[in-house]
C-alpha cells in the first residue's frame, strides 16, 4: 500500500513534501545492519541545501519512529528488504483503524487509540489531518464509500475540490488505468496536463501553443504521420485524458489551415511556373 500519500498531508509546503517523497524513496533498498543509518547520513551529505529539513522536528522525530520497523536480521541474503518509513505508516494506520490490516475492510479513525501524546509529536501530525479529512469525507460524499480514502490522498496543494476528484476516480476505474496507474498517479497527470493552459480546456500557453502547432503542422504535412496525430501530442506533452477534447478541437483547426495552404501553395507555384 503507498502509504506516503497520507504522510504529506500533514506539510504546507512543497519543499517539506519532497524531503518526506525523498526519504521514503531513499528506504526502499536498504542492506545489512548499518543500511538505515547510512542512507540517512548520504541524504544529509547529497543534500546539504535541505539541512533545515533533515535538522526539523518532524525529520528527526520520524527517524526515531521508524527505526525499530528496520530488522535487517530477520532477512535472509535474498529477501527483499521491507521499506520501514511503509512499515511504520502501516502500523501507525492499523492502530488508528484499531485493525489488523491497515485501511482494509471497515475504516473508522480513531485518535483514542494511540497512548497519550503519541499523536502530539511532529511525525505524526499526518494521523491528525488524515482523521478529519476522511471524517469530513464520509459527511459530505456518504453515498460515496468507494470515494472516501481516494479523496483523502489528494493533497489540498492540487488544487482539486471533490466533485472533480469523484469525477477522476471514476474515470480511472472505467478507464482501467488500475493495472498501470495508483490512481494518485492518474491525478497528478491530470494537475501537470492542466498547467499547459492559461484557461482550462480553451487556452494554451503561447509558448505551448506555439511549439504544438509547428509540431501538428509538420505531421500533417506527412502522409504516414498524419494519423493518430492526437495519441502522440498527448504522448508527447503529457496531455490527460479529460483534455482529449480541446486536443481534437486543436487538431482539426490546424488540419482546416493545412488544407487551405495547400491550394494556395499550389497555385502560388503554378504562377511562378507559367512567369519563368
Amino acid at each position: 500500500m503507498n502509504t506516503l500519500d497520507f504522510f504529506l498531508l500533514q506539510f504546507d509546503n512543497e519543499d517539506a513534501r519532497l524531503v518526506a517523497r525523498s526519504l521514503e524513496m531513499n528506504l526502499r533498498c536498504l542492506r545489512n545492519a548499518d543500511g538505515l543509518v547510512n542512507q540517512i547520513a548520504n541524504m544529509r551529505r547529497n543534500f546539504p541545501e535541505r539541512a533545515h529539513h533533515f535538522n526539523s522536528d518532524w525529520f528527526g522525530s520520524m527517524i526515531k519512529a521508524i527505526t525499530p520497523f528496520y530488522k535487517p536480521e530477520e532477512y535472509s541474503e535474498n529477501d527483499d528488504y521491507t521499506n520501514p518509513f511503509n512499515e511504520f505508516m502501516e502500523h501507525a494506520l492499523c492502530t488508528l483503524n484499531q485493525s489488523n490490516f491497515a485501511l482494509i475492510g471497515k475504516i473508522e479513525p480513531c485518535l483514542e487509540n494511540f497512548l497519550p501524546g503519541e499523536i502530539d509529536e511532529p511525525y505524526m501530525q499526518w494521523v491528525k489531518a488524515f482523521t478529519a479529512r476522511y471524517q469530513q469525507v464520509q459527511t459530505d460524499f456518504p453515498d460515496a464509500k468507494r470515494a472516501w480514502l481516494p479523496l483523502t490522498r489528494i493533497h489540498p496543494s492540487l488544487n482539486i475540490n471533490d466533485e472533480l476528484g469523484i469525477a477522476l476516480l471514476e474515470e480511472y476505474i472505467k478507464g482501467d488505468y488500475v493495472t498501470g496507474l495508483t490512481f494518485m498517479d492518474y491525478v497528478r497527470w491530470y494537475v501537470r496536463s492542466r498547467k499547459h493552459f492559461m484557461i482550462e480546456n480553451k487556452t494554451l500557453e503561447p509558448d505551448l501553443e506555439a511549439r504544438m502547432t509547428r509540431t501538428t503542422t509538420l505531421w500533417l504535412s506527412d502522409e504516414s504521420t498524419s494519423k493518430n496525430i492526437r495519441y502522440w501530442l498527448s504522448r508527447n506533452y503529457e496531455f490527460h485524458p479529460r483534455h482529449d477534447g480541446f486536443l481534437d478541437n486543436f487538431i482539426d483547426k490546424r488540419r482546416d489551415n493545412f488544407a487551405t495552404q495547400i491550394p494556395e501553395t499550389e497555385a502560388n507555384k503554378q504562377s511562378q511556373k507559367e512567369a519563368s
